[in-house]
């Protein structure tokens, strides 16, 4: 899906930032680093997982998808 391409590019670009590896990253935030790997290549992310993860990048967790990809909430 190319939401979760999108939201795993912003993980591996955050990271990367942080200059760690998916390994390094991986133990910050409580997930190993081949899950990370996978996050970053764009598999689905677990709901547990995007918040640990948004929490790293002090962001709600809906910053982590496009806008475009986000469903309209109707009031």
């Amino acid at each position: 899906m190319k939401s979760n391409r999108v939201a795993g590019h912003r993980i591996r670009v955050h990271r990367l930032n942080l200059g760690l590896s998916p390994e390094q990253f991986g133990w910050q935030i409580g997930v190993s680093g081949m899950t990370v790997r996978r996050i970053e290549a764009g598999h689905n992310l677990r709901t547990r997982t995007a918040f640990l993860i948004a929490q790293s990048m002090a962001c709600p967790v809906v910053d982590l998808w496009p806008m475009s990809t986000r469903s309209a909430v109707v009031a």
